[in-house]
């Protein structure tokens, strides 16, 4: 398999494997996938959805290329279940020398990568719960659900336990 590119290299010392060749100059890979160049492609901007120089002037394209695989989030959660393991996208590369010289660098950069990863998950949740279609779901079920960030989550349950403590104790129902 080979794969063309139509992006600029990030880290000038990158030497690609020999089956990724880059696509002709003045040419992306929508243009390439438009003309038959290409079998098949990713989408989004990263791929096949936008035409133009990757670093400036370019534009998103709409295309109607079939899926090559036509269930493909049913297999990503199969391939999940299977082996734990979810696909990454990126990396991030930090030199040897600016760890060496602040040793703090990385711990940081996951940890701020892990905050955006939570506050990120936080609003899609709040999103998910909110919609007209959940909320209905939920009231069939003669429940109601109300988003909200873990930090609010963990300071309703301690209210809930402080509220309900003297009849839980009047129960004899042990403390977990």
């Amino acid at each position: 398999m080979t794969w063309v590119v139509d992006d600029e290299e990030h880290v000038t010392q990158l030497k690609l494997p020999s089956n990724v060749i880059h696509a002709p100059a003045g040419s992306s890979l929508a243009d390439m996938m438009a003309k038959g160049e290409l079998v098949p492609g990713f989408a989004a901007a990263a791929g096949i959805g936008r035409t133009g120089a990757p670093t400036g002037g370019w534009k998103e394209v709409e295309a109607d290329y079939p899926d090559l695989f036509p269930n493909a989030a049913q297999l990503e959660a199969g391939y999940f279940a299977r082996s734990g393991v979810y696909p990454m996208h990126g990396t991030i590369v930090v030199k040897d020398s600016v760890l060496a010289a602040n040793p703090w660098v990385a711990q940081s950069i996951f940890n701020a990568f892990a905050q955006a990863k939570k506050e990120w998950l936080a609003r899609e949740i709040a999103r998910a719960i909110e919609a007209p279609e959940v909320q209905w779901e939920l009231l069939a079920l003669v429940a109601v659900a109300k988003a909200s960030t873990p930090e609010q989550m963990a300071q309703r349950m301690r209210g809930d336990i402080t509220r309900w403590r003297a009849v839980i104790d009047k129960a004899g129902i042990p403390h977990q």
